[in-house]
């Protein structure tokens, strides 16, 4: 039963995409739709599908929406607070990284 639970959840390996995850953010900074668009560079219509696919993939309702506005749920907002965690240790995977090539490729010796 428990398993049941945690895979309709999506916490057995849901399938979002960093995409989802950017766009996400993006709605609830601007609680917004539309101007969340318009700063991501891609239609409302589109934005609006790939919120409502990531609340589908992770089975829980991220906004509330009312008229033209958005508000975040409880687990919208516990979301947001992961992924500002998460996406810090993003950045700083890929300056790590960039700094491991360069020290091997020789670019940099260390003392």
């Amino acid at each position: 039963m428990f398993l049941v639970s945690i895979c309709r959840l999506g916490i057995l390996e849901p399938a979002v995409e960093l995409r989802h995850l950017r766009y996400f953010v993006a709605v609830a900074e601007m609680e917004n739709v539309s101007r969340a668009a318009l700063k991501l560079h891609v239609s409302q219509p589109t934005l609006s599908t790939q919120i409502r696919d990531l609340e589908d993939e992770l089975g829980f309702t991220l906004f509330e929406r009312t008229g033209k506005s958005v508000r975040l749920t409880d687990m919208g907002f516990l979301l947001r607070s992961l992924l500002f965690h998460f996406f810090i240790m993003h950045r700083a995977m890929g300056v790590y990284l960039r700094l491991v090539i360069l020290i091997l490729d020789g670019a940099m010796c260390l003392r």
